[in-house]
């Protein structure tokens, strides 16, 4: 039981496709998704 306590407080991380032309990042309960067109300027901007 304590082991199943912890496991569940350790955030998952699940790098995956958006259901198109994106990215789906999940870390534990909160999850982002970005567009393809957002990579790109994402990637194009200089940092």
């Amino acid at each position: 039981m304590a082991a199943a306590a912890e496991a569940a407080s350790v955030p998952a991380l699940r790098l995956g496709n958006a259901g198109g032309p994106g990215l789906n990042l999940a870390i534990g309960q909160a999850q982002l998704s970005l567009g393809l067109d957002q990579l790109r300027a994402a990637w194009s901007t200089a940092f």
